[in-house]
């Protein structure tokens, strides 16, 4: 199986306005992530607003559960992060085996 790449991930401008990304991925074992970056970061100080993701180099994830919904909010990111470090975590939770929960974009209830 190959290995994840930075630009499998889907970005979208972030509502927090100029300079901020996110991504959310699924994959088929349930589990899921969303990436931030930018100014929409809650763990980062960025000095620098840049037009693309790939331009950051510090980004938080937040994992999305298959079961114990937690919130996406400040103490439920993780990071600052490497880009070396993100994709480290997605191969881990790629390789997470299959949980049975709610469906991706569910609430866990």
């Amino acid at each position: 199986m190959a290995a994840f790449t930075f630009d499998e991930l889907t970005w979208i401008s972030h509502p927090s306005g100029e300079g901020g990304f996110e991504s959310n991925h699924f994959f088929d074992n349930n589990w899921g992530f969303k990436v931030v970056c930018g100014i929409a970061s809650y763990t980062l100080d960025e000095t620098e607003v840049f037009s693309t993701p790939g331009e950051y180099s510090k980004f938080e994830y937040w994992i999305h559960k298959p079961i114990d919904y937690v919130v996406p909010d400040q103490d439920s990111f993780v990071g600052p992060v490497t880009k070396e470090e993100l994709l480290e975590f997605i191969e881990e939770l790629k390789a997470r085996p299959w949980v049975e929960g709610w469906s991706p974009g569910g609430q866990g209830e």
